[in-house]
């Protein structure tokens, strides 16, 4: 029989692990922002400058976006502000910044369970890297309220953990303009 509460101690004990594997690999991460209000800005290039309250950001691209929005609309344009979110509510995979896709503390809600141990079954790692190992953590966090996930999700952190105890770190990829994601 399926012992929930030593299972969610476990999960606990193993996002514990995972975020401070992150941490010593150099990674915390920022809380994910968003802009008040709704905007679509078209500009003379055929581009557009658009965000809604779904969209999350770093501080950096976010206050970089609303100083653009804010000249582009002028003085008389709707007040708008950048907020933290509110992880509460989960998200269905993990957070990343919409202006340069670092990765950004968050909540999995179920369905972001679900698809991230589909992942994790069906391409597993042959090496970690921190923002990795915390969102691993983050998916830890979650399963411990997930009785159908619990035992799959231990499992996958156990395996990464595991990688990053051997070794197996993975150098975060490094895009042309010279910033890296991972």
């Amino acid at each position: 029989m399926l012992d929930l509460y030593k299972l969610s101690s476990t999960l606990d004990e193993l996002s514990r692990a995972l975020d401070e594997a992150s941490r010593t690999l150099g990674f915390e991460a920022q809380p994910a922002r968003y802009i008040t209000g709704e905007f679509n800005i078209k500009l003379h290039d055929g581009n557009a400058l658009y965000s809604d309250e779904a969209h999350l950001w770093c501080a950096d691209c976010a206050h970089s976006l609303l100083r653009k929005v804010q000249l582009l609309e002028g003085p008389d344009a709707e007040v708008r502000k950048i907020w933290t979110a509110d992880p509460s509510g989960g998200e269905d995979t993990h957070a990343h910044c919409m202006g340069c896709g670092e990765t950004l503390d968050h909540r999995l809600n179920d369905t972001g369970i679900a698809c991230e141990v589909e992942h994790y079954e069906n391409a597993p790692s042959a090496a970690v890297n921190a923002q990795q190992l915390f969102c691993l953590a983050r998916l830890a966090d979650a399963a411990v309220y997930s009785s159908e996930f619990a035992e799959d999700v231990a499992q996958i952190a156990r395996d990464h953990l595991a990688l990053y105890a051997a070794g197996a770190i993975q150098a975060p990829f490094t895009i042309p303009d010279g910033s890296t994601v991972s």
